[in-house]
């Protein structure tokens, strides 16, 4: 009979490859954002840590398993995609950590951890002696800093970077990312992206960023917020595109942004902005595409000609 046999691929290989599709610097933690935005042990040590009120999804789980698709694809009300965007996360970890509702995951593409097919996944459940709370206990010990994790599952999800190091002997990417270069990642997110980055997120409302010490001390580097975030979520949440005419509409959005708060530095602005939507008819959209997907298909014929 015939024998069915799998396709090797190297997934570190494979993720190396995507990242040049992915800048480093600043757009890591706007790809962090969108994947947030979306939802609705071994290795410790210094982490970025980004954490939100809502809880994956079966079909997340899946995506972010996923190196070369996303399960995001169709999906109009997503700004990010678990499968590809998530990569990003690359640039600074070679195993990012997953935890949400009764599970923790820990993707390894190098499966370098012992019985590793390249994720492992941890229940957060103590319901039985033995269990993988008590076995592995470093593992969930990380999170304590974000969240009282005294509960059985986590309420909402939290992505978890451990800063890859300079030994780390990486297929992924030979760069490290020290805590002082963290800091300068944060540092210019906060002054170049941080500022106009909720003009683009769906269902964000207000992010905070900090710096948390290994003893537990808090340092705020910045908190932006919608003001009118009530107004705004009804507006985001009406669907366009799909009426028989033309749609437009206009809503303000008053987004509050206060960096180095509690410090001596602590400065505080607010800005105004008022956003128009337009979108044409389903109709109209659907034969404009076509148009340009018949015009590129002639390109690419034509250059195949040549």
């Amino acid at each position: 009979m015939p024998i069915n046999e799998e396709l090797i691929i190297d997934v570190a290989d494979r993720i190396r490859d995507i990242l040049d599709d992915y800048p480093a610097g600043p757009a890591i933690l706007r790809e962090i954002l969108q994947n947030t935005d979306d939802a609705g042990g071994t290795v410790q040590g210094p982490a970025i840590i980004a954490y939100n009120d809502s809880s994956f999804k079966p079909q997340d789980w899946t995506a972010i398993r996923s190196i070369s698709n996303s399960s995001k694809k169709g999906d109009e009300r997503s700004t990010g995609k678990f499968g590809l965007g998530f990569c990003a996360c690359y640039h600074v970890t070679d195993y990012p950590h997953v935890l949400s509702d009764d599970k923790l995951l820990i993707l390894d593409p190098h499966k370098n951890i012992k019985s590793s097919s390249g994720c492992i996944a941890f229940s957060t459940r103590r319901s039985e002696p033995g269990s993988d709370r008590e076995t592995y206990p470093a593992h969930f010990d990380a999170f304590k800093g974000i969240q009282d994790f005294g509960a059985d599952t986590f309420n909402g999800t939290a992505v978890r970077l451990p800063l890859r190091h300079p030994n780390s002997n990486s297929r992924i990417s030979s760069t490290s990312m020290s805590v002082e270069a963290a800091r300068e990642l944060f540092d210019n997110f906060i002054k170049d992206d941080l500022p106009e980055v909720m003009l683009f997120l769906k269902h964000i409302t207000s992010i905070e960023l900090y710096e948390l010490s290994p003893d537990g001390t808090k340092t705020d580097l910045a908190i932006i917020q919608i003001k009118n975030a009530d107004e705004v979520k009804a507006e985001r949440s009406k669907s366009r595109g799909r009426s028989a005419r033309a749609e437009m509409n206009h809503y303000e959005l008053k987004i509050s942004m206060t960096s180095n708060p509690g410090s001596m530095n602590s400065k505080t602005y607010t800005r105004r902005w008022i956003i128009t939507h337009y979108v044409d008819s389903f109709g109209i959209a659907v034969t404009a595409m076509a148009k340009r997907l018949d015009q590129a298909e002639k390109s690419d014929g034509i250059k195949a000609m040549m």
